[in-house]
């Protein structure tokens, strides 16, 4: 289900709209996301809550961040900006919290991985002479210091498989020839790859394949990646380059907002005098120019009902919830760039909403491919309206689909008989066309 939406007015319009709704405090805690390359900062706030101290928790969290692929600069800051939710971000403290021991630690993951292949592989008294061959072709018989975290993180991405060989041929598992030269009387003999066994050839090739991707501890870490049920998130979707599983298509789409009619740039010119300039010294200390225009702005976003209920993990009471704010705050979210130069409080005149089920969005932009040009003592809000109107009626009627829309205007513009055929009926407010369109919603859901 998506919402096709559409509005006139007289600016264009940023769209930090939740974030503009906070303060109405719309959202609980770790309702919405938090962009940022500090994520250090925060973690580290985080564990010292849990009685950690910063020198400490840094070491850990710069570990468990590399076991997932992420890195820290030198600037202590991530890459690139981290969209992440709040629950998110602290759902990965509480688990490096948990973890920590095991973070760094290749001793305990070395245990974990011996402890696991007795476990499978014996229910009773293990046969100490195959479990030290099977140690030994995986290399994991060494002192601890000369185990490479690659090796380690190979093993233990493919173990299972490495289970299923050993459980296969157990019975061909022989001692592995010692090297009676070398100085410790316990290093394998090094040998071609014929001279291999066969079950030491297949667990070589898995580990030749395995040998990229995430550590146990990083697979763990990553299962708390899920957005966290952040609304904002779950509308405008994710990238996390290091960790493209882990990305989010975004609910939501909006498009620029372009003006109905030609528009001609215009110029404002500034100077500025230093104060405390000798009386006898003319001329200005900064002067410069701004360019603007002042036009009637079609602007249209479309959200996919399903698919934000799916981002938020099938919350639907919190997906109407981020759906109410995204239409109210996509209203009366106003650019913030020079406004003390220009003053931009312009609401939209016209606004409609359209519930289409079980099609693709529809943009109405097109109905200004030719644009608007009216008399002197004529609307251009009125005529644009009047235009996209028209615009709904001919596709509607070229795909043969229906028209479940309502539509608001101003009246002092458009006159109480005005009317928007393409567009459903009208409402007496913009309030009642947003309630309409979740009363829709509803529906679905039931």
């Amino acid at each position: 289900m998506e919402f096709p939406y559409g509005n006139f007015n007289r600016h264009h319009t940023s769209l930090n709209t939740l974030r503009l709704l906070e303060p109405l405090r719309l959202f609980q805690d770790g309702e919405l996301a938090i962009r940022t390359k500090r994520i250090l900062g925060m973690l580290v706030a985080l564990l010292e809550k849990h009685g950690r101290t910063e020198i400490a928790a840094k070491e850990k969290i710069t570990l468990a961040m590399n076991s997932m692929g992420f890195v820290f600069k030198e600037n202590e800051k991530t890459e690139y900006l981290m969209f992440l939710g709040e629950t998110e971000i602290a759902k990965l403290a509480d688990l490096i919290h948990e973890k920590w021991d095991e973070i760094g630690d290749p001793s305990a993951r070395l245990s974990g991985i011996k402890s696991t292949i007795l476990k499978e592989l014996y229910a009773d008294e293990p046969d100490d002479t195959k479990i030290q061959a099977i140690f030994r072709a995986l290399e994991i018989d060494k002192d601890v210091k000369k185990i490479s975290d690659e090796k380690i993180t190979a093993i233990e991405n493919n173990l299972d498989e490495i289970i299923i060989v050993l459980r296969k041929r157990l019975d061909e598992v022989n001692p592995i020839p010692l090297d009676e030269s070398a100085a410790e009387k316990t290093t394998p003999k090094k040998r071609k790859k014929n001279e291999l066994a066969d079950w030491e050839k297949e667990i070589d090739e898995i580990l030749k394949s395995g040998k990229k991707g995430l550590s146990v501890l990083g697979k763990v870490l990553a299962k708390v990646m899920d957005g966290g049920k952040a609304v904002d998130l779950a509308l405008f979707g994710r990238m996390l380059a290091d960790m493209p599983e882990k990305n989010q298509h975004a609910a939501c789409q909006v498009a620029h907002a372009i003006s109905t009619h030609s528009v001609e740039r215009e110029f404002d010119f500034y100077t500025a005098v230093d104060d405390r300039k000798p009386e006898d010294t003319a001329g200005a200390d900064m002067m410069g120019t701004v360019e603007f225009n002042s036009a009637c702005f079609y602007r249209y976003a479309v959200v996919d009902w399903d698919k934000l209920v799916a981002n938020l993990q099938n919350d639907t009471e919190l997906a109407h919830k981020g759906l109410r704010a995204f239409l109210e705050g996509f209203l009366v979210a106003e650019p913030t760039g020079m406004q003390n130069s220009f003053a931009a409080h312009n609401p939209p005149e016209f606004m409609t909403i359209s519930v289409r089920n079980n099609t693709a969005p529809r943009n109405l932009s097109n109905a200004f491919e030719t644009a608007i040009r009216v008399n002197k003592n004529d609307s251009l809000t009125k005529e644009s309206a009047t235009r996209l109107s028209a615009k709904a009626v001919a596709l509607d009627k070229l795909y043969s689909t229906p028209c479940n829309s309502r539509y608001a205007v101003s009246e002092d513009v458009f006159g109480e008989k005005f009317e928007a055929k393409g567009l459903g009926s009208q409402e007496k407010s913009i309030s009642a066309v947003i309630e309409w369109a979740l009363g829709e919603i509803s529906k679905k859901d039931k």
